[in-house]
């Protein structure tokens, strides 16, 4: 799978972000980021430490949100996040 990055100086970075206190410098999305948009959006956030239970809850939820195709969004801390992807 083709993984693109936008930079926070190129076109196609999101308007909506610039508006943040603190803007994420660059964006990674799997294909067409203009495709990804316009699906419906979830935002996974974490804890410093997850349990096995909340590890299985997690990985099943974005299994069947991935199913039904919602992106899902997070920013890619070693723990709740990296287990949505």
């Amino acid at each position: 799978m083709k993984v693109n990055k936008v930079s926070i100086n190129a076109n196609g970075y999101l308007e909506i972000l610039l508006h943040l206190s603190s803007q994420p410098k660059e964006l990674f999305t799997p294909g067409n980021l203009d495709e990804v948009l316009i699906q419906p959006r979830v935002a996974t956030v974490g804890s410093g430490k997850i349990s096995a239970y909340g590890r299985g809850v997690t990985a099943q939820l974005a299994s069947e949100l991935a199913g039904q195709r919602v992106a899902i969004t997070s920013g890619l801390i070693l723990r709740v996040d990296a287990i949505t992807h």
